[in-house]
């Protein structure tokens, strides 16, 4: 195991990180938390960490299951917390 597997290991670790105190400062069923941007920044870096970590593990030789497992959390929670109506892809501006 090389400095470059730990490096890689430690992204996904902070992608992870991310993502969970993201959605810890997001996620609320009753009132919007005053955190609730913050949170949904978080989420979308570790989406993109993870999406970053996906690629690299494809350019190092990795089999194709293990980037698209890497790269699933980033599409699916990355891409929920994009398209939500309280996301931030409704303060993006529209083209007409």
């Amino acid at each position: 195991m090389g400095w470059n597997e730990g490096l890689w290991a430690l992204l996904v670790l902070l992608a992870a990180a991310m993502m969970a105190c993201g959605l810890a400062a997001s996620f609320n069923f009753i009132v919007r938390s005053p955190t609730h941007a913050v949170g949904h920044r978080l989420v979308l870096l570790g989406a993109l960490a993870f999406a970053a970590t996906a690629v690299w593990a494809r350019l190092r030789g990795r089999p194709i299951w293990g980037s698209v497992l890497t790269g699933l959390r980033a599409v699916v929670v990355g891409g929920l917390a994009y398209e939500l109506p309280d996301g931030l892809y409704a303060h993006l501006p529209k083209q007409r």
